[in-house]
């Protein structure tokens, strides 16, 4: 395996080969080989085609200070910082960075480099950058600030070439252009603009539908392609025949074309690079760590034993963002690699092929080279019941009803939180999965009515096994629901109950649970809480009558009409 490597990095790299090195092989368990940092949970740009502009940010931030202390043991190894949103709008950016440098961590970044004022580049000018990956689409002033909103074309470009122009003479430069219809055009210019600019290289992504809406959809390339692969084919022609310094990238590179036939020696691992002495291949860490066999993995995938991931919350991933394994406010990241809950994700990795076989992080971004363009629904967000996370969707008679890779699952509330990727489902009781909500629905209620079907009673239901097994599943134990003012909402057995808090402990299993005052039951949560709003209401007004009653009692025309009557009575005598 090290003469492997050794070959691949020094016929690729060169002199630079050492510095790309791992520690130890790529199929042998250590420390993380890369780190990925996103230090913050915002972005100063509204860009089109991108997940910010649909979701809600907080501005969350990481402690930078804290983080870099947690580090500790991880010298040198490689950290990516920024990939979901803006590293540079971090108040203490420029302490990240230094800090990482000072633990001579090899730093990757991407940015969109509206944000590196003077200041900013003076202060980072001298920090371990290896690679700098800015965000830029299309090359016309007009094109770029519609896509890229709050953006202006001037002031960017001079903030990132004073940048390239001040940090160290080695440090790669690329830049990553999301490809639209409304800047399909300008792919060959973007190459002759790039290269202008003495960058490394230039990295073409077909832009993917963030969101249902029309504007997006039209401007997808689904329907491009021919064209698409033609502008791509005539840029790399342009980088092999011009001899261009600028080496470029697609995953339609991968697919055979004529061109590859005519120079197979330009196309590299979905790069085409010209015989031009300057020109650099990009070292990509996600790709060379990540992207590859490992014993007892079912795809070709390495991450969750080479790499690691830190949000700006400080929770600790495996897989990019798919499996929280601690948090750096708590432990050290060394100890969090190492620790039990790491341990539990990698064993149920290598023991169950379902989750590897179903994760978009491998097939969309591990994985990329190979996207085939060819599929449409590649350039379209996969739905809610196919995000990487399980996602709930509702809640429905004492479940939870999450989607997942395709299907949809009914688990019991009582389960509590339960990580369906890495849980046996069918041994956990209760538990049903289905193809459609609908039918998930169907086999929940129609379930549930079978277990209610004899009697209206407690007891009744108790006596039938297939009820009880069910019930028992989705609540085995009287389970708190919710506080509701002078009551207590309680699940058990399927039913909901609301019970006065005045009567303290009571014995739901008891034949006397509906003779106590003010005790209520439903198989409906929904119903449950409008009868107990509906007692409490009723009860203030009754509370508010004695009240009315009481003071007028009490008033002296009251005493007066009650001495008349006593009067009355005397006089009758």
């Amino acid at each position: 395996m090290y003469s492997e490597q050794k070959d691949f990095l020094e016929a690729r790299y060169g002199e630079q080969a050492n510095k790309y090195r791992p520690t130890k092989s790529l199929t042998e368990f250590d420390l993380p080989e890369l780190i990925r940092i996103e230090p913050i949970h915002t972005c100063n740009l509204r860009c089109v085609m991108c997940h910010v502009s649909y979701e809600k940010l907080t501005n969350a931030k990481i402690d930078v200070s804290l983080l870099a202390k947690r580090l500790k043991g991880l010298e040198g190894k490689w950290v990516d910082i920024g990939a979901t949103h803006e590293p540079t709008a971090h108040p203490s950016f420029s302490d990240l960075v230094l800090s990482l440098s000072d633990l001579d961590m090899k730093v990757n970044m991407t940015t969109n480099g509206t944000l590196l004022t003077p200041n900013l580049v003076k202060t980072i000018a001298d920090c371990n950058f290896e690679m700098v990956t800015i965000s830029f689409d299309g090359c016309r002033k007009e094109t770029y600030e519609s896509i890229r909103r709050n953006a202006n074309y001037e002031q960017t470009i001079s903030r990132i070439l004073d940048f390239k122009n001040t940090v160290k003479n080695d440090v790669f430069f690329m830049v990553n252009n999301t490809v639209m219809k409304r800047n399909m055009n300008e792919v060959v210019e973007s190459v002759d603009f790039w290269e202008t600019m003495d960058f490394n290289a230039l990295f073409f992504i077909a832009m993917v539908v963030r969101d249902s809406n029309e504007i997006l959809a039209n401007e997808s390339l689904a329907k491009q392609m021919d064209a698409y692969y033609k502008l791509l084919n005539d840029a790399a022609r342009r980088v092999i025949e011009k001899n261009y310094k600028i080496s470029i990238g697609s995953a339609a590179f991968n697919q055979p074309s004529s061109l590859k036939e005519s120079y197979p020696n330009s196309f590299i691992d979905g790069y085409v690079k010209s015989s031009n002495i300057q020109s650099r291949s990009p070292f990509q860490p996600i790709d060379y760590f990540q992207n590859g066999d490992y014993p007892g993995m079912h795809v070709g995938c390495r991450s969750p034993f080479k790499a690691v991931s830190i949000n700006y919350h400080g929770d600790v991933y495996l897989c990019q963002n798919l499996f929280k394994i601690g948090n750096i406010y708590e432990q050290d990241l060394v100890d969090i690699w190492y620790g039990e809950e790491a341990k539990r994700v990698r064993r149920v990795l290598l023991g169950d092929s379902t989750v590897c076989l179903k994760c978009e992080y491998y097939l969309f971004c591990i994985n990329s080279k190979n996207v085939d363009y060819s599929e449409a629904t590649n350039f379209f967000n996969i739905p809610d019941v196919q995000y990487r996370h399980p996602k709930l969707i509702e809640e429905l008679e004492g479940y939870n009803i999450v989607a997942w890779a395709g299907d949809y699952y009914g688990i019991p509330q009582s389960l509590g939180s339960l990580d369906i990727r890495l849980s046996n489902l069918t041994e956990l009781k209760g538990v049903f999965q289905e193809k459609s909500i609908e039918e998930l629905k169907f086999t929940i209620q129609n379930s549930l009515s079978l277990s209610l079907k004899s009697d209206n009673s407690t007891n009744s239901i108790l006596k039938s096994q297939i009820g009880l097994d069910l019930l028992d599943a989705v609540y085995p134990y009287p389970t708190l629901i919710e506080d509701f003012g002078k009551y207590n909402l309680v699940a058990w057995k399927g039913f909901y109950y609301g019970l006065p808090k005045s009567l303290g402990n009571v014995d739901l299993n008891s034949d006397d649970i509906l003779k106590l005052r003010g005790v209520f039951i439903d198989i409906s949560l929904e119903r449950i809480k409008m009868i107990v709003q509906n007692h409490i209401e009723l009860q203030m007004e009754v509370e508010e009558l004695q009240s009315t009653i009481t003071v007028i009692k009490d008033s002296k025309f009251w005493k007066i009409r009650q001495a008349l009557s006593k009067l009355k009575q005397l006089v009758g005598l």
